[in-house]
């Protein structure tokens, strides 16, 4: 549907959202089988489905917020006041609520109704319709569903693609007939969601007694402060003939100066407490997580390079005629033709690529155009995005699940392939340079096999109009170079080395390769694929793995691409501002290993000097002999930092989401937090929502520290509502990250006034004078230090921590790592008696 077009108004009577619950307490034996598959929805069955009442718990919230509240009973009254505001209750059925995408992105996912209930699309049709699905139990993978749908005697497989979660927004339709699979607690967002902790700053336990002298100087301020407002008002508002003070309210009525006084009193009392609940906390941030995406970069993908049959193309590439501009939010460039003439051409939007060899369909020279020609036919039928036309400007727009494939669109549009409709079974491109001309070409999906985190691969099956049936893959370049026929690795060697370029410049990359198939050849791979899909059971993720296997091998490469997510205005500066005070930052993220290192580099998270620690899972169906694998290699990677014997030496800790689900486990999780802690930077890579606030949890209760989350996507939640103090970025990804946090702002750049300047002014205002006397105790004792080569590299540290702590302004940040290195320096000047000056 057209972008700012009027949508059709939706009726009550055309959204169907059937019955649904758990098995009934009459049903017979389960026929799935296998843990996890006991759901069963009869559609259109109401009478079959147990009711169960709606329990509602909001009497809780009082006391609760009495208790988080009023720990400092002088603070009843503003507390009582906040109370109020926060707690105006009011009814709201999900259906008129409108949010951004459960995973926090605003990127298009593509959902398909079932071939066999397209003809189900009118109110009337529903009457006589039964059907019965049988699915997972309610769980909190996003990604993942397994399911039947039994309808006219028949079973058919159900699919991600098919499941619409709750907290999505509908586009390009203006209504679904749907079947409720899971409610309330059981729907995905509430199986992601975590518990709302409460925070108190651990310095209040202490200030406990002199919040009553400051509630006692504000009372004892807004008096005097409403004393004299009444007297003004009593004495000299009379005079004021142009406020009409006979023809006006009661709080400036001359005659009622008691009753404006005690106005005034409340309103000063409120506007006189301007304090927050965590701002010394930031003047004792120990540990930094943060989200990559959005956050450290801007989201937004630049079609950058790219290697077609060995042959690299683009900016920096072999036939690149022009250089690349420094800024990229110039409005428009003069390029000097061959006429000496200038002409003004307009920057587009996600493609930055610059080569006259590709534009303008000068490949057709290019001596491999038949390579570059399947190329770009692969940029523009393999994908998910939906195209959407601008009226007023006849151009098309994407909207993809990743900004990655919105830039390869681009960039094929660009090539002169555009992809310009999308039907449920067919994708139509129109081909430009062509030597018959422009001319449009359906595409039929016969097959899709989407892209995962496990697979890190894509692939379509297309049936072109000359009846050729042809394989389409992009993915990571590992996976695709294990799956090249010996033949299909005549330009590996060339495109291997243009990745490496690429990465090396942190941009992220894809490898393309294509498969002609056999009728008889896809025939039967199909009818496998197809009992795989309709299989359920546990093995069924499995089964359907291997079948894919089955047919994405024997591969052709073709090339491969490089895309640009450019980092955030000040993101290096700032994190190397915040190492210098001392500060750690972990990055979770969702994307690839490859990519998180490639922009870890990019913004001096990760530097040619450190040493890398990676920790991955072991390929074995075995959890024992995954465990016993991970738990050595976190023993080698400690027992490499207790030995380095460079002070400086600095160690980054890189690990995946598959091997964070065993690192957090009870018997695994402090040993890795052990080593975590010993590592300058650590990067956490393909993990879940719940899977940050799971590390962001683990970190705070492990070292006791504060730390601070900061994202900017709805799923950041987590993490930034666990962390003790939670930032969010206002971006492109909406304002859900900003509601749920304590501070909001801009850009990640932001964070250095605020911890550095904001937050260590906040902790010094209430900075108790025995811990200068400690700081000073502390620097004298650093003199007295014997340079004994056994205890040189320990020492060393300490005085470099202790010295930069100092020097940034940081000493104070938490008490209890001041006396613990006081009583470490004082044991060993104790043994010490002779005196150095020398630092």
């Amino acid at each position: 549907m057209a972008k700012g077009k009027i949508r059709k108004k939706i009726k009550r009577s055309q959204l169907y959202t059937f019955a649904c619950g758990k098995r009934p307490a009459q049903a017979g034996p389960h026929p799935i089988e296998g843990a996890g598959c006991s759901r069963v929805v009869h559609c259109n069955q109401p009478h079959m489905h147990r009711k169960t009442p709606l329990n509602s718990n909001s009497f809780t919230y009082t006391p609760f917020a009495v208790f988080c509240g009023e720990h400092d009973c002088p603070l009843a009254f503003v507390v009582g006041l906040s109370m109020a505001k926060e707690g105006n209750f009011d009814d709201k059925k999900w259906q008129q609520l409108e949010t951004l995408n459960l995973d926090g992105e605003t990127n298009l996912k593509v959902k398909r109704a079932m071939e066999v209930t397209l003809s189900l699309d009118e109110d009337e049709i529903f009457k006589n319709f039964t059907g019965t699905i049988k699915c997972e139990d309610p769980n909190p993978s996003l990604y993942t569903f397994v399911g039947n749908l039994e309808y006219a005697r028949q079973t058919y497989a159900l699919e991600p693609g098919q499941i619409l979660l709750r907290d999505s927004k509908l586009r390009n339709t203006s209504y679904v007939y749907g079947v409720v699979i899971f409610t309330g607690f059981d729907s995905k967002v509430m199986q992601n969601s975590t518990k709302s902790p409460s925070k108190r700053r651990r310095i209040e336990k202490k200030m406990d007694y002199i919040i009553y002298v400051i509630f006692s100087v504000l009372l004892v301020i807004s008096l005097i402060s409403s004393f004299a407002f009444a007297l003004k008002i009593k004495f000299q508002m009379p005079d004021w003939w142009y406020m009409r003070p006979d023809a006006t309210e009661d709080f400036y009525y001359p005659r009622k100066p008691l009753v404006s006084g005690l106005s005034h009193l409340v309103t000063a009392l409120i506007l006189y407490v301007r304090t927050s609940n965590l701002n010394e906390e930031l003047g004792q941030v120990d540990t930094i997580l943060s989200d990559k995406t959005g956050t450290l970069t801007c989201n937004q993908m630049d079609f950058l390079k790219c290697s077609i049959a060995g042959i690299a193309y683009g900016e920096g590439g072999k036939s690149s005629t022009s250089s690349k501009k420094s800024k990229q939010d110039i409005e428009l460039e003069t390029v000097v033709t061959s006429k000496d003439e200038k002409v003004h051409k307009t920057p587009i939007k996600f493609f930055s690529f610059e080569d006259d060899h590709m534009t303008e369909g000068n490949w057709r020279n290019e001596p491999n155009a038949d390579m570059i020609m399947l190329f770009c036919r692969i940029l523009a039928v393999c994908h998910t995005a939906i195209p959407e036309l601008n009226e007023e400007t006849g151009t098309y727009t994407y909207e993809a699940e990743s900004p990655d494939e919105g830039a390869f669109l681009v960039a094929a549009k660009e090539f002169g392939f555009e992809f310009y409709k999308r039907t449920q079974s067919s994708v139509f491109v129109l081909e430009r340079y062509l030597d018959s001309g422009p001319t449009k070409r359906e595409y039929k999906i016969l097959n899709l096999l989407e892209f995962t985190s496990k697979r890190k691969r894509m692939t379509v099956i297309v049936r072109d109009e000359e009846g050729k049936i042809i394989l389409m893959c992009k993915g990571a370049g590992s996976i695709i170079f294990d799956r090249l026929a010996k033949q299909g690795k005549m330009y590996l060697e060339d495109t291997t080395k243009h990745l490496n370029n690429y990465g090396e410049a942190g941009l992220r990359t894809l490898a393309l390769a294509y498969r002609k198939l056999e009728e008889s050849e896809y025939s039967a791979w199909n009818n496998e694929f197809m009992k795989a899909k309709t299989s359920i059971g546990s093995d069924r993720d499995i089964m359907l793995e291997n079948v894919a296997e089955m047919m994405e091998k024997e591969l052709i490469l073709v090339g491969a691409t490089a895309v640009e997510d450019k980092l955030q205005k000040g993101v290096p500066h700032c994190i190397d501002k915040l190492a210098q005070a001392g500060l750690k930052l972990w990055v979770l993220t969702g994307d690839k290993m490859e990519t998180a290192i490639n922009i870890g580099f990019a913004c001096s998270l990760l530097r040619e000097s450190m040493k890398p620690i990676c920790i991955t899972t072991l390929e074995s169906d075995s959890k024992e002999a995954i465990k016993e694998n991970m738990l050595m290699q976190i023993t080698n990677g400690s027992q490499m930092i207790k030995l380095e014997k460079d002070p400086y030496a600095a160690f980054a800790l890189i690990i995946d989401g598959k091997t964070i689900a065993y690192a957090l486990e009870e018997d695994m999780k402090f040993l890795f937090l052990g080593l975590a802690v010993d590592c300058a930077s650590v990067i956490c890579c393909r993990v879940s929502p719940k899977q940050k606030a799971l590390v962001t949890r683990l970190v705070k209760e492990g070292t006791g520290r504060v730390t601070l989350g900061i994202g900017d996507g709805a799923n950041d939640v987590g993490m930034i509502q666990e962390a003790d103090i939670g930032v969010g970025i206002s971006g492109v990804e909406g304002m859900q990250a900003v509601m749920a946090s304590d501070f909001s702002a801009s850009q990640f750049r932001f964070l250095e006034r605020l911890l550095v300047v904001h937050g260590h002014w906040c902790y010094k205002r209430c900075f108790h004078p025995m811990d200068h006397h400690i700081i000073q105790e502390i620097n004298q004792e650093i003199k007295y230090l014997k340079k004994d080569q056994m205890d040189q590299v320990m020492w060393k540290r300490e005085k470099t921590k202790a010295r930069e702590k100092t020097k940034i302004g940081f000493t104070a940040r938490a008490d209890a790592n001041i006396r613990s290195l006081r009583g470490k320096l004082r044991k060993k000047t104790q043994s010490l008696k002779s005196i150095n000056d020398n630092p």
